[in-house]
């Protein structure tokens, strides 16, 4: 007897949860229509239409049986207390789509800790609180209580129909969500611009890629792919306001050649005379800023922002619309010659989509054994280069090392820095783990990357180069080895200096060397080889919220910084994190924890409309 009640109550209540689970699915849905509204459909596009309908059905689906999932734990409870806890999830997520909704709507970008922050401790620092936001507000909240008392009641009835079609409902959302990953996955393989271009649109949304899977299996050809979006990449389809005006260039302009080479994970601290003394040799001739940060703590991160001038809360935008940075196309409008050179592969992260989209005959991946071989061969190719280009034209040279990141270095090499780890094992890597063999051989990798860089320096000398060229020098990011004793090695997990501070030499021909210790970012690069050297007349802040660092007097400020999960803001001894879960971390620059950020909200708005600037 006992057991025959309990059972028809597991059935009853499982019936009831997954009446409330399809209805709250519809319920999301209509609460999200507002995300629709800022999607462009181009003319022909008549995919984007069955794209958006599934994605957004699959993703709050998703969301509604997530909200229904901890239920299940409970079918055993009395049908009235069931039905309380379990339609507290659906009620919590409602509402927070539904203010997500107003907060995408204004500054186009969605909820996460630091705007939770400002709505509690003061809202109308963001938002605008006036009495009618307020009835406005108050009205949505009662139709929204009223949405959910509806879903309720209708389960309620659902739940003692004979024909409920739970299956052909569950079909259907599972129908949609196979629909829009799959859609996505190839048209992104293929270097589609508008199906990707939806993506940022949506909340918690991480649509599925397979990009090495499906050209492996023969189903698509990215070069083919790349080649074509080559020839409409200025075409562009975006869901970005980036630029905010179009890029003027001043007639008459000089055009000076442009060399940018990055190490990636170099230090801050192993810029000196003994680690890269070729590079500190030129330093004497050059602009050298002693606190640069990159804008990222990931090479993902701290190439964009180099490129882009913009924060890296823009990169899932720029991604998906595959939008190449303005200083690239005003480079290319200015007919440019290109030497784009990765150690690393370049479309991981997908830089031939992004930064280097649109360039003829990209080489996406460079032949060799290891780090240090590739080193070598990007070198040589950029001195081909220099003897075979057209000298009626000016350049831009790309050189990105990778021997560093992989701590490699030719086994004939002569080495400075010893003893050195024969292998890095990273197995054995703790919090009492003696970096200093570790750190050695890291620093090798640099000294060799120095010697290829001393020659690169050495030919751009020796042919006049120089003489109407500038050159950059910087990494990505920074290299942490347990600096600060919380067992962090590498680079990826946090923004302490050992991870975002990198070292940044600027030579300009027509400009004194100088050493500057204010704080600079790699946000400032794109303005800074745009605005004088380009003759762009718009103000920066159509295209970076970054400065020109050859005129420039700044204060000291916060910089947004980023990696692939979430994002941070460094400034004063201060380091604020926006972590995936929507709650924010404080610490000072030795990542030990502070119980509240001294950073003022008037100074965390002013970041916030910088991440939202350039979003339509």
């Amino acid at each position: 007897m006992f057991f025959s009640a309990l059972r028809e109550k597991l059935c009853f209540n499982s019936r009831w949860i997954f009446c409330l689970l399809l209805l709250n699915t519809v319920l999301l849905c209509l609460i999200a229509l507002p995300y629709v509204s800022w999607m462009d459909i181009p003319e022909g596009s008549w995919l984007s239409y069955p794209y958006i309908f599934s994605t957004q059905v699959g993703l709050f689906g998703l969301m509604a049986v997530l909200c229904a999932i901890p239920s299940l734990l409970l079918l055993w409870l009395p049908t009235r207390l069931f039905r309380f806890i379990a339609v507290l999830p659906f009620i919590v997520t409602a509402v927070m789509v539904a203010i997500d909704t107003q907060v995408y709507n204004q500054y186009r970008f969605h909820l996460n800790g630091f705007v939770f922050e400002l709505l509690i401790e003061g809202g109308d620092q963001i938002i605008d609180v006036s009495w009618f936001t307020l009835l406005v507000g108050g009205v949505v909240v009662f139709g929204l209580i009223n949405a959910i008392i509806m879903t309720i009641v209708l389960a309620n009835r659902w739940v003692k129909t004979k024909k409920r079609y739970f299956l052909l409902g569950i079909s259907v959302w599972f129908s949609c969500l196979l629909f829009s990953q799959l859609t996505h996955a190839w048209k992104y393989a293929n270097f589609d611009q508008v199906i990707p271009s939806y993506s940022h649109h949506w909340p918690l949304y991480l649509p599925l890629t397979a990009n090495d899977w499906l050209e492996d299996n023969g189903w698509v050809e990215q070069q083919a792919g790349r080649d074509a979006h080559t020839k409409i990449s200025h075409q562009k389809v975006t869901n970005l306001n980036y630029p905010l005006k179009p890029i003027a260039v001043e007639a008459g302009s000089e055009t000076p050649n442009m060399v940018v080479i990055v190490l990636d994970a170099w230090r801050f601290d192993d810029a000196n005379e003994q680690v890269t003394p070729n590079i500190e040799t030129f330093g004497k001739q050059s602009l050298v800023f002693k606190e640069h940060l990159s804008g990222g703590n990931s090479t993902q991160m701290g190439i964009f922002s180099l490129f882009y001038g913009i924060p890296s809360t823009y990169w899932d935008a720029v991604r998906s619309s595959q939008q190449q940075p303005v200083l690239m196309e005003t480079l290319h409008s200015l007919n440019y010659q290109m030497s784009i050179h990765g150690s690393a592969p370049l479309h991981s992260p997908p830089f031939d989509r992004t930064v280097f989209a649109g360039i003829q005959d990209l080489t996406v991946t460079t032949p060799g054994d290891t780090p240090a071989e590739r080193d070598r061969k990007i070198t040589d190719d950029f001195l081909d280069f220099l003897d075979s280009k057209d000298d009626t034209k000016p350049y831009f040279g790309f050189l990105f090392y990778d021997a560093a990141h992989g701590t490699s270095f030719p086994n004939n090499m002569k080495t400075p820095f010893e003893p050195y780890w024969d292998r890095v094992d990273h197995v054995k890597l703790n919090n009492d783990f003696d970096p200093t063999e570790y750190r050695n051989r890291y620093r090798n990798s640099l000294f060799y990357i120095d010697k290829l860089i001393g020659e690169v320096l050495g030919k751009l000398e020796q042919a006049g180069e120089l003489d109407n060229t500038i050159v950059v020098i910087t990494s990505d990011h920074g290299e942490e080895f347990n600096d600060y004793k919380k067992n962090y090695w590498g680079h990826g997990s946090n923004y302490a200096p050992a991870q975002v501070h990198v070292p940044l030499y600027l030579y300009h021909p027509g400009k004194a060397a100088d050493i500057i210790y204010a704080r600079t970012s790699h946000l400032d690069i794109p303005p800074t080889l745009m605005k004088e050297p380009l003759g762009v007349s718009n103000d920066i802040s159509d295209y970076s919220v970054g400065v020109d660092l050859f005129n420039n007097n700044r204060e000291e400020n916060w910089v947004i910084v980023g990696s692939y999960m979430d994002y941070g803001i460094v400034g004063g001894n201060e380091i604020i994190v926006n972590r995936p879960g929507g709650y924010t971390e404080v610490t000072d620059l030795s990542l030990n924890k502070k119980e509240k950020r001294t950073m003022p909200n008037s100074e965390l708005t002013k970041l916030l409309v910088q991440m939202s600037t350039y979003a339509k």
